[in-house]
């Protein structure tokens, strides 16, 4: 079983009208992967689980993980030039 972590540039899809192509490219690219590895993937099915599942999101709850965000890497930043 493989967990995604990862979302477009850590954004708010009704700020970035890139962010549905941003994922779909990320996608892409991590099933290319693994198909290369002999793993029988649907990028498109996953894209639109993906996508489904976040556009559904309360608001809040995206500005929120958001703002966490933001938050750590801040703090991961002053602790590198620490």
């Amino acid at each position: 079983e493989i967990t995604f972590i990862d979302f477009p540039q850590v954004t708010d899809s009704r700020g970035n009208s890139n962010a549905y192509f941003i994922l779909e490219r990320d996608i892409q690219r991590v099933c290319q992967y693994f198909e290369s590895q002999g793993v029988m993937t649907n990028p498109r099915a996953i894209l639109r689980d993906l996508w489904k599942r976040y556009v559904e999101r309360d608001p809040n709850e995206r500005a929120a993980d958001l703002s966490r965000m933001e938050y750590e890497r801040e703090a991961a930043l002053e602790r590198e030039q620490a």
